[in-house]
């Protein structure tokens, strides 16, 4: 299927969106120009899904999205959610991914800090700590998706008024994938 033109309305119904991404696609003229437009990354990850592709380059674009979503999100005021994580979570993001059963095997030691955390109250803390897991998953679509939606329940954690934050962090989200992956539809 040749989807260089791909009318908007077309694209989201035959693909099931939901009705708030419908409503954004159907502002623009061509599939092409909602991806350069969307301010959403979750859409776009979406988006490519849909097209049962990832990138030109293998799964690196995906990979890096997922490790820059649990890095340099930014919070409310400015700071990279990188800023709420211990040294030792950072080091751990210096890996690219774990093997499944490296996964697994980690995320069974870390059920005790995740539930301390939530004990605590810390959910921005929480919400960090499990985008830097997240984000070394074996399926970089996994990791790319769930990393990005781990720190905006970080940002909405620690902001006062959520609305601006969360639309900051997500549109830095969504540049930050463009520039990884470029726009699948032809112009």
């Amino acid at each position: 299927m040749h989807y260089a033109h791909r009318d908007p309305l077309r694209f989201c119904n035959h693909h099931s969106a939901c009705l708030e991404g419908t409503s954004f696609a159907v502002k623009y003229p061509t599939m092409h120009a909602v991806w350069e437009a969307c301010y959403r990354a979750d859409w776009l990850l979406w988006i490519l899904t849909r097209l049962k592709r990832r990138t030109l380059d293998g799964d690196a674009g995906l990979r890096g999205f997922a490790h820059w979503c649990a890095r340099n999100t930014p919070l409310p005021g400015g700071d990279p959610i990188s800023s709420l994580l211990g040294e030792a979570d950072l080091k751990r993001l210096e890996r690219i991914s774990l093997t499944r059963e490296e996964y697994d095997a980690q995320k069974e030691l870390d059920r005790g800090k995740c539930y301390d955390l939530w004990v605590q109250g810390k959910a921005a803390e929480l919400a960090a700590f499990s985008a830097a897991r997240t984000a070394l998953h074996p399926d970089p679509a996994y990791a790319a998706r769930y990393a990005a939606e781990e720190t905006l329940s970080a940002v909405r954690a620690l902001a006062a008024t959520e609305r601006p934050a969360v639309k900051s962090a997500q549109l830095a989200q969504a540049n930050q994938l463009r520039l990884l992956i470029p726009n699948p539809f032809q112009a």
